[in-house]
C-alpha cells in the first residue's frame, strides 16, 4: 500500500479504492461524483456537531455503518444529511462491531461504496492506545511513568 501527498484532491478520490478523512473541515470536501463504485470511505474527523467532510449525496447512496450509531447522529459525519433529509437514521446497516461479528453484511458486491462514520468512542480509543503501549514495550521505547 502506498501513501502520498497530493495537491489535487478529486484527481486522488478518483483513483482511490480507499479514502479515509481526518480533518477539521465544516463542510464537504469530497463530493459523490468523484467517488468511482467499490470505493470505501471511513470519515474519522466529523466528531463534534457541526463538522462535515463529504457531501451527504455520498452517503445517501452508500452502505453506511457507524461506530456508535446514536453518537453518529449528533456529532459524526451522518449529522448533517439526517437533519437535511438526504437520509434517515435507517440506511444505517450497523456498527461496525455487527460486521465484524458477522451479524450484518458489509460489503455484498465489489460496486458497493461504502461508508464508515467513526465519531469516536472511548473504548476504541482505550483499545488503540493498549495496542500502541504493547508495541512501544516490545521494542523498549518511552518512557514508564509510575503515578
Amino acid at each position: 500500500m502506498r501513501f502520498e501527498a497530493v495537491d489535487d484532491l478529486e484527481a486522488a478520490v478518483e483513483t482511490s479504492g480507499i479514502v479515509v478523512t481526518a480533518t477539521m473541515a465544516t463542510s464537504p470536501l469530497i463530493e459523490a461524483a468523484w467517488v468511482r463504485p467499490g470505493t470505501h470511505l471511513s470519515c474519522m474527523g466529523a466528531d463534534m456537531p457541526g463538522k462535515q467532510e463529504i457531501a451527504p449525496a455520498i452517503i445517501a447512496g452508500a452502505r453506511l455503518f457507524t461506530d456508535d450509531t446514536a453518537n453518529c447522529a449528533s456529532n459524526g459525519e451522518i449529522e448533517r444529511g439526517l437533519a437535511e433529509g438526504a437520509f434517515g437514521l435507517d440506511h444505517v446497516l450497523g456498527e461496525l462491531g455487527d460486521v465484524l461479528a458477522g451479524k450484518v453484511p458489509g460489503r455484498t458486491s465489489a460496486e458497493d461504496v461504502t461508508v464508515f462514520d467513526s465519531a469516536g468512542t472511548a473504548l476504541l480509543d482505550i483499545a488503540c492506545a493498549k495496542i500502541a503501549l504493547d508495541a512501544a514495550a516490545r521494542r523498549g521505547l518511552g518512557t514508564v511513568a509510575e503515578l
